[in-house]
């Protein structure tokens, strides 16, 4: 077995949680600082409704540190110290950026340099986390009222639903070469409400679509730099995610949405083969395997692991946790068929097969002119994940090893998908085969 693994992620992991140890007394100290200083004072006073014009609480990052640059950050990633407070209409300026949303305020990223440097990564969140220069905090009341009070600008607003490695980022990279979408890739502003919606239950009924409209609204603000006009903001959520998909519709009745999806096998085997690049899939492949080991891992993801405990395949936790976010995803897209959503299904396999026609058909549900096809189509020739951690060129050595399922995988992926309730890998092997909804290439 190799040793090298261990110890990279020995390190790794030591730094990140020596820095968090530090981050909470560095807090504790700060929070004491603070009153000694005044601002907890300010901080309590910018709560009040009278104090909007200074509720904005500006902090300078001094340092930053997380596992894996793909791993989502919260604010506790960060390092820093009390600039002062400003307007909250601030964030509207383009160096600005929603990145979070915890039970009590906002949290806007401010970027040092130049402010399109945020559209620079794939990723929006890898793109936050690396050139935020400032974070601002908003408290909820003042965060409302700033959404609320906001101009409709009249912009499409389009959510492609979406798989891991199922090409949800190649469909993102479409609408952004038309120039006339914004698109944010994996936003960790959804992901942040989203845990609090469903998995806290912090809010409900009117105030949790209160929460998500307004979300969804100050991460589409206007960005001036743009040189024509917006059509749509293209928001690709994070896997898991994938459950605000009947709220979107609630709140934005005209909204479009569409969940790309590819062969679960494929899924699963292309997982494996960048899981020695993200140190998280790393650590489940290089891990001595126990039982106890991916129960774990999935229960923290709501999932239970208990059926699948005596398998052959349990010394790969990689692949069961691959194939089950497939269902997962493919879970929620039939429920929401069944709810009414209007939500269109789009097979990866397709894009890359009939490249023209399933462009076409993309954008005719949008109502996009025939002009945008050409341009979207540049896409196809690009990496579309170019400035992130799994680029062509980082991943190129792994996508030329084939990946070797293990023994008795597929009767799992069928008991998997029976326990769903969803098609099972062997339908995808029919090449006609399609979800319901799915666009016809």
């Amino acid at each position: 077995m190799e040793v090298l693994p261990y110890l990279q992620l020995f390190g790794t992991i030591t730094a990140w949680v020596l820095f968090m140890i530090f981050n909470s007394f560095y807090n504790v100290i700060r929070r004491v600082y603070w009153r000694y200083t005044g601002v907890h004072q300010q901080l309590l006073a910018s709560r009040k409704p009278e104090n909007y014009n200074k509720s904005a609480h500006v902090k300078e990052i001094l340092f930053r540190r997380t596992i894996d640059t793909y791993i989502k950050h919260p604010e506790g990633v960060f390092l820093t110290v009390h600039e002062g407070f400003v307007n909250p209409e601030r964030v509207f300026q383009d160096d600005c950026s929603l990145y979070a949303i915890t039970p009590t305020e906002a949290i806007f990223i401010q970027v040092k340099n130049r402010p399109d440097e945020l559209f620079l990564h794939d990723f929006l969140w890898i793109g936050q986390f690396a050139v935020a220069d400032k974070l601002i905090s908003i408290p909820l009341i003042h965060f409302n009222k700033l959404a609320e009070d906001m101009e409709d600008e009249g912009a499409k607003i389009i959510f492609l639903h979406n798989q891991a490695r199922g090409g949800g980022t190649l469909v993102t990279a479409l609408f952004r070469e038309t120039g006339r979408c914004v698109c944010f890739n994996e936003p960790p502003c959804i992901m942040t409400l989203c845990k609090h919606l469903f998995d806290d239950h912090i809010w409900h009924g009117a105030t949790a679509r209160r929460m998500l409209r307004n979300t969804i609204r100050l991460l589409c603000k206007p960005y001036g730099a743009l040189e024509e006009r917006v059509v749509a903001y293209v928001i690709k959520p994070m896997v898991l995610n994938m459950i605000i998909v009947e709220m979107a519709q609630e709140v934005f009745p005209e909204a479009i949405q569409f969940f790309i999806y590819r062969d679960p096998i494929e899924v699963t085997k292309s997982l494996r083969r960048i899981g020695n690049i993200i140190k998280p899939l790393k650590l489940l492949i290089h891990l001595p395997n126990y039982t106890h080991v991916v129960q774990t891992i999935l229960e923290l993801i709501g999932q239970s692991a208990t059926e699948f405990r005596g398998w052959e395949c349990a010394i790969h936790p990689e692949f069961e946790l691959g194939y089950r976010a497939t269902c997962f995803t493919v879970y929620y897209y039939l429920e929401a068929l069944k709810r009414g959503i209007d939500i269109h299904g789009v097979r990866y396999e397709d894009l890359v097969t009939c490249e023209d026609n399933s462009i076409q058909k993309i954008f005719q549900i949008c109502q996009f002119p025939d002009s945008f096809i050409e341009k979207a189509k540049a896409a196809m020739v690009k990496d579309s994940q170019a400035n992130s951690p799994i680029s062509r060129e980082k991943v190129q050595d792994a996508l030329q090893n084939p990946v070797q399922l293990p023994p008795g995988f597929w009767d799992v992926a069928r008991a998997m998908s029976e326990e769903y309730g969803i098609p099972g890998p062997d339908a995808y092997q029919d090449k006609s085969f399609r979800l319901s909804n799915s666009l016809q290439p």
